[in-house]
């Protein structure tokens, strides 16, 4: 996706549900709000709710029957004390593939107002010609420090229950305090995912081209 990273910005954990929980208790306190963009992967949902912050919701508009951000809403909800912006990117359930020019504003508001971005980009490798996606974190490196990225084989190879996800945070401290609290949930990848992980991505290219070609 055209977005160089570095290894020591990377870390593991069993899928990405886990890997935002884990995010939610990083970086926000119980009682603080997060914000999604309804309608949303359920699991957002019940990931704020059990870890007992609030929901902030930033509903999509359905124009032409395709999903728009409402940009002013999504401005003046983050006013409201907002901490943390989950992000679903490619969008889970509408399928859309987010332009450079919505990443960049969500990128620059959650900047504005000091709101941690965490990028769900699970569906990224299923994404139909003519269109690209872009990792929100790949805009700018001051982008890159405000967003955790969650991406996992698990989607495009069919392998979710092996529960393997590599998350990626570029700021340093930011890293090592998500890695404190892995290492204190005992969110640890088991083997299997970890080889699945490796072979999906070392050796799947092939596969997913033809996979590409038949859905499309």
């Amino acid at each position: 996706h055209d977005w160089l990273i570095s290894h020591e910005s990377v870390c593991y954990v069993p899928g990405v549900v886990a890997a935002i929980k884990c995010a939610i208790r990083t970086f926000t306190k119980p009682g603080e709000k997060i914000l999604i963009q309804s309608p949303v992967y359920t699991p957002f949902y019940s990931s704020i709710e059990r870890n007992k912050r609030q929901i902030v919701l930033n509903p999509l508009k359905l124009i032409d029957n395709q999903y728009k951000i409402d940009l002013y809403d999504l401005k003046e909800k983050l006013k409201d004390n907002v901490r943390m912006m989950i992000l679903c990117s490619p969008h889970n359930p509408g399928g859309m593939v987010w332009k450079r020019e919505e990443l960049t504003e969500i990128a620059r508001l959650c900047a504005e107002k000091e709101v941690l971005i965490v990028s769900d980009e699970i569906h990224s490798d299923i994404v139909y010609s003519g269109n690209k996606h872009i990792p929100i974190a790949s805009l700018s490196e001051a982008t890159a420090q405000n967003t955790i990225t969650c991406i996992a084989p698990s989607k495009t190879f069919n392998i979710a229950g092996l529960v393997a996800s590599a998350i990626i945070i570029p700021n340093k401290i930011n890293f090592e305090k998500y890695q404190e609290e892995i290492s204190a949930s005992g969110y640890e990848v088991n083997l299997m995912g970890i080889t699945a992980m490796e072979a999906a991505y070392r050796y799947g290219e092939e596969w997913l081209d033809q996979l590409m070609e038949y859905l499309e």
